[in-house]
């Protein structure tokens, strides 16, 4: 082996240590696609398996985040449809939250409050558009002039 190559070598190894250093490969097998495990295995794995003191302590210094997050998952494993219409409603809110007759509905729409649709719709297990509407104080179709 040539000493360029040597040299190219020794700096991806270290460039992959310092990425581990940071975040580990493990964390994609272990957390990330590991969405179904339970928050006490997830807070095992990083505290004692990442390297970054920052993911060792996560758990600690970020519990509110984290009981946020594991309600919302508890929310929408609760049942199909309440997985079906949270993630409606979210995508709804992140694709279309800046349009003019959305931007004040935030918390109608938004997932991250606890008033959100998301959660309320959830439950319903027939879709009553009527009240819906009525609800978000969206305009008939008469009143838009749509339709016969």
């Amino acid at each position: 082996m040539t000493c360029l190559a040597l040299l190219c070598l020794q700096e991806l190894i270290a460039k992959r240590q310092a990425d581990e250093d940071i975040l580990s490969s493990g964390f994609w097998l272990f957390v990330y696609d590991n969405y179904k495990s339970s928050r006490e295995v997830i807070e095992h794995y990083l505290r004692t398996s990442e390297k970054n003191e920052v993911l060792q302590t996560f758990p600690t210094t970020n519990k509110a985040g984290l009981d946020f997050l594991y309600s919302r998952m508890a929310w929408c494993f609760s049942h199909p449809c309440s997985s079906l219409w949270w993630v409606f409603f979210d995508d709804l809110w992140e694709n279309n939250g800046e349009m003019k007759a959305m931007r004040d509905k935030r918390e109608m729409f938004d997932s991250r409050c606890s008033e959100s649709l998301a959660y309320v719709f959830g439950c319903v297990r027939h879709c009553d558009i009527a009240s819906l509407t009525l609800h978000m104080q969206v305009p008939s179709h008469e009143a838009r002039g749509v339709g016969g």
